[in-house]
């Protein structure tokens, strides 16, 4: 979950440590090392430069951290053996210096705090904003393999002929075995009207098949609406960026003109996105109060309170549907739906990530450190992180299930969706039989 707000004095604390940890960070030493500094520094020519100086300095005396990270650049630069990291973007300076932030922000452990060079950054802003260059395919991992999950309406992934389960096994000619989807990704988009080769291992058939796809403007497609038999609502949604709570309020009017007797809200796959639209969209299904506490390092907690604005649906059997890919803002939303018992959760457990990131911006470049400053707790004061949420009704999907799906993409072959359709049938049932 992130918090669009940067924090300047965080920027400037950053610029100023981030020399001396991104050194310690992977730093290795043999034994005796450090016993042998006259050894050592009789290999090298003496003189003044500031590797020298750091080498045969007093080992009780010490540098301000960014003239140890100057010094240990000019180390690397003048006297590394092997061949320096290019990149066709940024100078050996910068991308060095990108290198050095990267390993102190990994020295944290902390998987969700990570450093943005300026083309992740413009990628993860166009993600908030809710449209990117690119082919429109939602891609995922598994078993060290690239595999496409879905593509978006009329993008050109689903133009091309690209399918749910189909792998990505090259791009450009280049293999992506082994890759993670954020590496992926970055290969795959590009400026709108440039071509991209994909590789693609699909399913009975022998040979793999090669797309050349011409890459466009790419709106995000968060939100699905379809009436179910029974005159049963479904709507689902991909992610949380700056257009999504006015996306879930257009599909929930159009369902509501249908008069719809139930509703399945479907969080499965969304890995969250802004807080403030995970708190805004939740406020459609819950009674005013709390959606979310936000816990800030020092302490304190504070609440997260409905939006007055946003107009609650009328009471009708609401069902969340989440999976173990559902993190995030999804998890607020069903952590919310379940505390205040508003609907039912089915499915299967959601992935538990507590966690809220700032976006904060530290050099005039573009790059930025999207890093954890939150942790959050449910509506009810529940902490999800890294145990995730349980559903009230457990309900997996079989291999010949998503394949079936996958093929037809109807929501009449998604196991999990026809579960929660029985749930919904039972509750008005239940409610039918009550009245009586």
């Amino acid at each position: 979950m992130t918090n669009r707000k940067s924090n300047a004095l965080l920027a400037i604390f950053f610029w100023a440590v981030l020399c001396l940890a991104g050194l310690i960070a992977g730093s290795y030493a043999p034994k005796g090392f450090a016993s042998s500094r006259l050894a050592s520094a009789d290999l090298l020519p003496t003189g003044n430069s500031a590797a020298e100086i750091i080498l045969s300095a007093d080992p009780d005396e010490s540098l301000p951290p960014q003239q140890t990270y100057e010094a240990g650049l000019k180390v690397i630069k003048d006297r590394f053996y092997g061949p320096l990291p290019k990149h066709p973007k940024y100078n050996l300076d910068m991308n060095l210096t990108y290198a050095a932030v990267s390993g102190l922000l990994g020295s944290l452990g902390d998987r969700y705090t990570r450093f943005l060079t300026p083309d992740e950054y413009v990628a993860l802003m166009e993600e908030n904003s809710g449209e990117f260059s690119g082919i429109g395919a939602h891609l995922d991992t598994s078993k060290n393999r690239i595999i496409i999950v879905d593509t978006i309406e009329n993008s050109p992934a689903r133009k091309a002929g690209l399918r749910p389960a189909d792998e990505i096994i090259a791009v450009n000619g280049k293999s992506i075995v082994g890759f993670k989807v954020e590496a992926a990704v970055k290969l795959i988009r590009g400026e709108r009207g440039t071509p991209v080769t994909l590789s693609i291992r699909r399913d009975k058939v022998a040979k793999p098949m090669v797309f050349r796809i011409i890459r466009d403007t790419v709106p995000f497609d968060t939100v699905k609406t379809e009436i179910l038999p029974g005159n049963i609502g479904y709507l689902s949604l991909s992610q949380f960026n700056d257009q999504s709570e006015e996306e879930v309020a257009k599909g929930l009017r159009t369902l509501e003109k249908k008069n719809i007797r139930g509703l399945i809200f479907d969080l499965r796959w969304n890995p969250g996105g802004l807080l403030d639209q995970a708190v805004s969209i939740t406020s459609h299904f819950v009674k005013p109060g709390p959606v979310v506490w936000i816990k800030e390092r020092g302490g304190k907690t504070q609440s997260m309170r409905t939006d007055s604005s946003v107009r609650r649906i009328r009471p009708i059997p609401l069902v969340v549907l989440v999976n173990k890919y559902s993190a995030s803002g999804s998890e607020i939303v069903a952590g919310a739906v379940k505390d205040t018992g508003s609907g039912t959760l089915v499915g299967m457990k959601t992935w538990g990530k507590g966690l809220v990131q700032t976006i904060a911006p530290i050099s005039a470049d573009g790059s930025a450190v999207l890093i954890t400053t939150h942790r959050y707790y449910t509506s009810g004061m529940v902490d999800i992180n890294k145990k995730g949420i349980e559903p009230d009704i457990e309900s997996d999907v079989t291999e010949a299930g998503f394949a079936k799906y996958a093929k037809s993409r109807k929501l009449a072959d998604d196991e999990q969706v026809q579960k929660a359709l029985s749930v919904i049938r039972r509750q008005l049932a239940d409610r039918a039989a009550s009245r009586e």
